[in-house]
């Protein structure tokens, strides 16, 4: 329950935490604001049509305890450590991940097409991809799925430039083990849910600050200056 004083026309950016597959949200902001009810986890923009004291409430209804599956895209064309790497995720996180295997970076874009992917472990060199062009070429068409890279070479220099270009990890094959996958797995995600919710509450910051009836400053509270 979120109790706070609202004005006429004043937008209000609001989200629940997700709580995990299976919850249904159900929102009343009350009968002074538009919409007054709605469902799902947001953002929601809502517009409040009076001014005083209001209750905005959240409901959330869990519907069993289904778990949460992380979808994986293997992007690997040697078979022996195409074979490595599911083994590996299968022992350290069993039927929490559902893991899809293609062997060209073209296989990759039509499986990313028809499906969504909470992660992308994809080798640099392939088929039909070289090196940092294959980061490259992925974030063009999957912006928002992270990239943990997978590569023969422990080269200090290239895990930058992989970084750079938007990877979120870069593991040496020769070192993988059951722990560092299931953590690298891990952090991927949630370092780009991380980045994705910050990125929706600056929007939310900007269709507030756009939308005031009142002129809004900005003020340093240490320096004083606008």
């Amino acid at each position: 329950i979120l109790p706070g004083i609202f004005c006429v026309n004043t937008v209000v950016g609001i989200e629940a935490v997700n709580a995990g597959s299976g919850a249904v949200y159900n929102w009343d902001f009350g009968p002074s604001a538009s919409p007054s009810k709605t469902v799902g986890i947001g953002p929601h923009d809502v517009v409040f049509n009076s001014c005083g004291n209001m209750t905005l409430s959240l409901e959330v209804t869990l519907n069993g305890c289904t778990e949460i599956v992380s979808e994986i895209l293997l992007i690997e064309d040697n078979e022996t450590d195409a074979i490595l790497v599911q083994t590996e995720l299968q022992f350290a996180m069993g039927d929490q991940i559902s893991l899809i295997h293609a062997e060209r970076l073209n296989d990759a874009f039509l499986l990313i097409e028809q499906q969504s992917f909470d992660l992308i472990l994809t080798d640099l060199w392939l088929p039909d991809s070289d090196g940092i062009d294959t980061i490259n070429r992925l974030r063009g068409i999957a912006a928002n799925i992270p990239i943990a890279v997978l590569s023969f070479r422990d080269d200090e220099k290239l895990a930058i430039q992989v970084i750079k270009a938007g990877a979120q990890d870069y593991l040496v094959k020769g070192s993988l083990t059951q722990g560092v996958l299931a953590r690298v797995i891990r952090y991927s995600i949630e370092r780009k849910r991380a980045e994705e919710n910050a990125r929706k509450a600056q929007q939310r910051f900007h269709t507030i600050f756009d939308k005031a009836p009142l002129g809004i400053a900005l003020i340093n509270l240490e320096t004083g200056s606008f």
